[in-house]
């Protein structure tokens, strides 16, 4: 208490309460298009690299025989 008293410094409680989902929503909005698009760009990445892999080995297959 001397040194908050010294530098004229109250320490912020924590934990004050918690959040209503109203809160919670407005406080993730903001990256939620992101988080989104960037999903579904690698989903479309995955399934753009099964196609290409799954055509790769179906060619050479075919090469073999």
């Amino acid at each position: 208490e001397f040194l908050h008293d010294v530098f004229s410094f109250t320490p912020k409680k924590i934990g004050g309460g918690k959040l209503s989902n109203d809160e919670k929503r407005l406080f993730k909005s903001p990256n939620s298009a992101l988080n989104k698009a960037r999903t579904q760009f690698l989903a479309k990445q995955r399934m753009l690299a099964k196609n290409m892999n799954v055509g790769h080995y179906a060619a050479t297959a075919m090469e073999e025989e």
